[in-house]
Order: C-alpha cells, then sequence, then structure tokens
C-alpha cells in the first residue's frame, strides 16, 4: 500500500493556500470588474464590485491591511461622487 508523500498538517496547509488563492482571485477579479465599470461610467455598479472587494479583503487581510484601508477611501470617494450625482438628478427634475 503506497501512502502519500504529504501528511495531516501539509495536506491542511495545501488547503488553506489554495483558499488564501481563491479569495485573493475573487478580490482582483471584482476589482477588474469594478475598473471596467468605472471606465463606463457606470459608479453604482463600480461601487457594488469594490465593495465586494472590500468585504472579502477585511475578512481575509484584516482591517488594517493596506488593500482594506485603500478601497474604503476609494469607495467614500465613489460615495461622494454618487451622493453629487444623485443631488445632480433631483435638481434638473
Amino acid at each position: 500500500m503506497l501512502k502519500p508523500f504529504t501528511n495531516d498538517k501539509s495536506q491542511t496547509r495545501i488547503i488553506t493556500a489554495t483558499q488564501s488563492d481563491n479569495v485573493k482571485q475573487a478580490i482582483t477579479r471584482s476589482m477588474i470588474q469594478a475598473d471596467a465599470a468605472l471606465n463606463n461610467a457606470q459608479f453604482a455598479d463600480a461601487h457594488k464590485f469594490y465593495r465586494y472587494a472590500l468585504q472579502l479583503a477585511e475578512l481575509h487581510f484584516g482591517e488594517h491591511d493596506s488593500v482594506v484601508s485603500n478601497l474604503k477611501s476609494l469607495l467614500k470617494q465613489l460615495d461622494e461622487l454618487l451622493r453629487r450625482g444623485n443631488k445632480n438628478a433631483h435638481s434638473s427634475s
């Protein structure tokens, strides 16, 4: 009978690393979709994708990570842009 070269601890590390890579890929994909939405002036969609990336980043990296703080800053600016857009839409009606 052949034994695999991994034990329970190394197999757990492999699974954890794979999960970590999957989370990082999901964050990256969401940010790419947000950037594409921004390029097409779809600010509400961009906000949605950046918000999702932020949630994943907070869970994965923690509150004090630079990725998290950069996404929070970006979302604040996008919130302000959306608020101004809504004010302009209501004032022109």
